[in-house]
Order: structure tokens, then C-alpha cells, then sequence
């Protein structure tokens, strides 16, 4: 490819490049270069671990109705790649903005 890219007498286009970088798959070195950790998450990988989880959902949900007053397990929660978002906690101006104003009482 470098030699398509700098050699003069084989000079290959921009869009041919393009075309090529495209075509990488998103386990070459291109993408892990590009995009890091979350280039092995394809939507597949993402629509599995959702699936494990809310699978876990459900037998909490049955192991809660038959465990002890207070037991309960930690539910299972599949870190995925990227930025971390930050919660930050809702402001009554936040609830206002949402809900509107309380009305008065009757």
C-alpha cells in the first residue's frame, strides 16, 4: 500500500485509498488505532452482552422472590468500551424544566 500511496508511477486515487481504508476489518491494526477498546465491540458483541444482562434481570427477579427479607444479589453489569458518562444528580430546576411548575392546591 505504500508504494500505491507515494510510488509516482503507480499512483492510485484518493477515493481508491478510501475505498481500501474502508474495506479493513475491525480487527486490523487501522481500527484499533482509530477507535481503541471499542473497536472489538461490534453491534453483535453489544446486542450479546445486553442479552446477558437482562437475562441476569430476570433470574434476580426470580432468585428475590424466593431469597430472605434483604438478601439480594448485585445484578451483572458487562462494562462496555468508551467514555464513561458521569450521572449527575436531577436539580428541581431540572424537575421544573421537565414537569413544569407545581400548580397551587385546591
Amino acid at each position: 500500500m505504500g508504494s500505491a500511496l507515494w510510488a509516482p508511477e503507480s499512483a492510485v486515487g484518493l477515493r481508491r485509498v478510501l475505498t481500501l481504508v474502508r474495506g479493513l476489518p475491525f480487527e486490523s491494526s487501522f481500527h484499533q488505532a482509530v477507535a481503541g477498546e471499542a473497536a472489538w465491540w461490534t453491534l453483535e458483541a453489544q446486542l450479546i452482552a445486553t442479552l446477558i444482562e437482562l437475562t441476569d434481570a430476570a433470574r434476580q427477579g426470580t432468585v428475590v422472590g424466593f431469597a430472605k427479607q434483604g438478601s439480594r444479589p448485585n445484578p451483572m453489569k458487562i462494562p462496555r468500551p468508551g467514555p464513561k458518562k458521569k450521572r449527575r444528580e436531577a436539580t428541581v430546576a431540572d424537575m421544573v424544566a421537565i414537569f413544569g411548575a407545581p400548580s397551587g392546591r385546591n
